[in-house]
């Protein structure tokens, strides 16, 4: 998994994802496991940036909707989530997938 970081700030995280074919399923579609998984850890990184250093935190939830199927033909695409309520006991985030030209795939609330 190719990954890179693009944007990193107080209640916001962001990673670019590269294609890399065994990531699909024998018919091209993207394992929906791995699209929790990138929104999850976005979530959880966005989250990171409101604690102070050390602090642990883990998902309470996660739910996602997938509203567009992911392809071989889809390329690169950018998780990024977003702090919506920063807690020192509770944080709630959302994140967002999207296709290198801003149209939305698989999003999730946390």
């Amino acid at each position: 998994m190719l990954l890179e970081l693009t944007l990193n700030s107080h209640g916001q995280f962001r990673r670019d994802k590269f294609d890399a074919e065994w990531e699909y399923h024998p018919y091209s579609a993207r394992n929906g496991g791995f699209i929790a998984t990138l929104l999850d850890s976005v979530c959880g990184c966005a989250a990171q940036t409101t604690l102070p250093a050390g602090t642990a935190y883990t998902s309470l939830d996660l739910s996602v909707s997938f509203l567009r199927g992911l392809t071989s033909e889809t390329g690169r695409v950018v998780a990024h989530g977003r702090v919506t309520k920063p807690g020192s006991r509770a944080a709630f985030v959302e994140a967002d997938l999207r296709e290198a030209n801003g149209q939305l795939l698989p999003s999730q609330a946390w």
